[in-house]
């Protein structure tokens, strides 16, 4: 059974006979729709991932999606098209269907515009020699664009780490973003760093376009934090480094099987390999404990931060980090209560807070996740003078990472997210919001399922259990020592501020 892009002689097949949709993608069916009109022409489509199976919605249409196990049923004469980016994969597992390999010689496979060019690419400098060159993305799909997420998280800070330390002195580092005009100034004079544009891959400006493949082509190391598909065609001798963006509590009900997508995943201790090497399909040899770079930084944090973020000076400070509450990929949530945040639903109740803050001389911090927009509209929220409030969109325009701050915290509270774990290292007290646990684990589930035996820090179930804690925090009182000095194996395997020198080592770059 063969792999062949398909062809004008066998579209002109399909409009005789139909064609069999392999894996439903709603913007490749769109891309190929738009190419050759052939919707009507669908005759059953087939995917192997249990959330995408049953009845759904394209274009108004309803569609249904059957398993692979239906496959059998295909006529002798079909025409197979898969539809995905990790169409290669796809037909691995089509390859060993053993009755799909005895009825059919040939699967077909659409190439959009970027797959195209990819592939044209990848055999135009097949026989050329890697360079020294390390590219770097942390930006999830072009289709998913968020302020600031594209030059940050892990890869930011190695590649933060490499500039201080004069690996670009051998290595071209090469940063995939939206926008690079954002970032060239601030580095027109480091020597061997560049910056281009994500979007060029399939773009009609050839000048643009090759320079983009040219990196893709010929870099010796990736380092990544979300999408890794624009390496699917990666040779066999190019390293692709998933360092991801961090090691948090919550599981996913989707399987995913990243085991061919990129070749190592980084985590910060033997627990987390094993927990991210079955929610990711990864094999236990990609699997590397190195620490989390960005987690460097908290050793060293940002001393001019209160100037810049315009925070109040005190005694104390405490940042409150919640974790993003969506269960889909969207660029607005926003909470249906009368302040717009979690944990508190009333406006008196976060000026009873404040009060306490006050008179205690200290500030609490609140970071809220990029994707929630929840505090806009409150103005009483403005009004409070030891509660403040930072904006993802604030943060982006001053090029300031949440790792860079974590440091200057006196104390922590969040619920489930990452971040609670990237504290740890620096061993103060942490706190985790309960209030809606049981909701949380219904939509997302958690690596453990009692969950609450796992949290490094103190539980808060009410309004009155964070004051308490904030009390605790302002006498200096750490009634969590013992838990987080109990779990701290579990989470981490170092405590220090050399994990990007850790990547660097376990995947031979030096000087």
């Amino acid at each position: 059974m063969r792999l062949i892009q398909i062809h004008d002689e066998i579209y002109k097949k399909i409009t005789k006979s139909g064609v069999f949709i392999i894996n439903f993608s709603n913007f490749y069916l769109n891309e190929l729709i738009k190419e050759r009109n052939i919707l009507n022409r669908v005759r059953g489509i087939y995917d192997d991932r249990p959330l995408q199976q049953g009845k759904r919605l394209f274009n108004g249409h309803e569609v249904v999606i059957h398993s692979y196990d239906e496959l059998k049923e295909l006529p002798d004469d079909a025409i197979c098209l898969i539809l995905s980016g990790y169409y290669k994969e796809i037909f691995d597992k089509l390859k060993n269907i053993e009755i799909l390999k005895q009825k059919f010689k040939e699967i077909y496979f659409y190439a959009d515009r970027e797959i195209s060019y990819d592939l044209y690419y990848r055999h135009k400098y097949k026989k050329n020699a890697l360079h020294d060159i390390v590219v770097f993305r942390s930006a999830g799909p072009a289709s998913h664009y968020m302020a600031g997420w594209e030059f940050s998280d892990n890869p930011r800070a190695l590649f933060e780490y490499m500039l201080c330390n004069g690996y670009n002195k051998k290595y071209e580092l090469v940063w995939l973003v939206c926008d690079p005009e954002k970032y060239q100034e601030k580095y027109r004079d480091v020597p061997n760093v560049k910056f281009i544009s994500y979007l060029w891959a399939d773009t009609e400006d050839e000048v643009k376009r090759s320079l983009y493949y040219y990196y893709i082509c010929l870099a010796k190391f990736f380092f990544i934090a979300q999408t890794p598909i624009f390496m699917r065609n990666a040779r066999p001798d190019q390293v692709r480094v998933q360092l991801w963006h961090g090691s948090g509590f919550k599981g996913d009900r989707a399987k995913i099987v990243d085991e061919k997508r990129y070749d190592y995943m980084t985590v910060t201790s033997e627990t987390y390999a094993s927990i991210h090497a079955k929610l990711y399909g990864l094999r236990k040899d990609q699997m590397v404990v190195t620490g989390q770079p960005k987690n460097d930084e908290s050793f060293h944090p940002l001393q001019a931060w209160r100037k810049i973020l315009s925070v109040p000076v005190a005694q104390k400070y405490i940042f409150w980090l919640p974790t993003w509450r969506a269960s889909e990929i969207v660029t607005d949530v926003k909470l249906a209560n009368e302040t717009g945040l979690p944990f508190f639903t009333k406006n008196e109740q976060l000026k009873e807070l404040n009060d306490l803050l006050t008179t205690l001389d200290m500030v609490m911090v609140l970071k809220l996740h990029p994707s929630e927009k929840n505090v806009q509209d409150n103005e009483a929220i403005k009004d409070l003078t030891n509660f403040v409030v930072l904006d993802n969109d604030f943060l982006a325009e001053k090029d300031i990472q949440i790792s860079s701050l974590l440091g200057n915290a006196d104390a922590l509270i969040s619920d489930f997210s990452s971040v609670a774990i990237d504290y740890l290292v620096l061993n103060r007290p942490i706190a985790f919001l309960m209030d809606d646990c049981e909701a949380f684990a219904e939509s997302r589930t958690f690596h453990w399922g009692d969950i609450e035996n796992w949290l490094p820090g103190l539980k808060l179930y009410n309004v009155d259990d964070m004051k308490q804690y904030i009390k605790e925090v302002a006498s200096n009182i750490d009634s969590g020592a013992k838990l987080r000095s109990d779990l701290y194996h579990v989470f981490h395997k170092f405590r220090d501020d050399k994990s990007a020198e850790r990547v660097l080592q376990a995947f031979d770059l030096h000087l």
